[in-house]
């Protein structure tokens, strides 16, 4: 019970939009209904939502420690709590035959947030900084870590950064 207020906590949502004013789609042919199976069309709502739809996108970046596959197999902390998170909602859903189920989307770091701002995943599950810019588009849970701080490292070729006073005038 307790992960899932954490999950819950963690899970990063977007209100739902509406299309007022704008014809139906057309159905899709036989050939596509499973793309619409798997969660891979633009739908943004929250967690109620997604348990009706029976599936949660996680958008998540490659990395050594949060996601990885390995043999094949998905690996990695992100992995490990929304597989966790999938097996309690459904034990709270009670839930037999049609289960929830958790869809990771592997996303490059420069369009993750832009990715769940469109809505093709549902939540973001990274190690992001928390900045004005990024708060203006997403809601973020409570900070798994604080007080970290962060140091600019120069790719090869760069230029020396010996102080913050090095970066004025540049975009980092």
């Amino acid at each position: 019970m307790r992960l899932f207020r954490v999950i819950t906590v963690a899970i990063v949502l977007l209100a739902s939009t509406t299309t007022l004013g704008q014809p139906a789609p057309a159905p899709k042919p036989a050939s596509e209904r499973h793309e619409l199976q798997v969660g891979t069309r633009q739908w943004k709502g929250d967690l109620d939502g997604m348990t009706k739809r029976r599936i949660i996108r996680v958008l998540v970046p490659y990395s050594k420690t949060f996601y990885y596959v390995e043999r094949g197999r998905p690996r990695g902390f992100t992995y490990d709590v929304f597989t966790a998170f999938e097996e309690d909602l459904n034990r709270q859903l009670k839930s037999k035959t049609l289960k929830v189920r958790v869809l990771f989307l592997p996303v490059g770091r420069d369009e993750i947030v832009s990715r769940l701002v469109d809505g093709w995943g549902d939540v973001i599950f990274a190690d992001l900084t928390i900045t004005p810019e990024r708060e203006k588009l997403v809601d973020f849970s409570a900070p798994m870590f604080t007080g970290i701080r962060e140091i600019v490292v120069p790719g090869p070729g760069g230029p020396q950064i010996d102080s913050i006073v090095d970066l004025s005038g540049t975009e980092v």
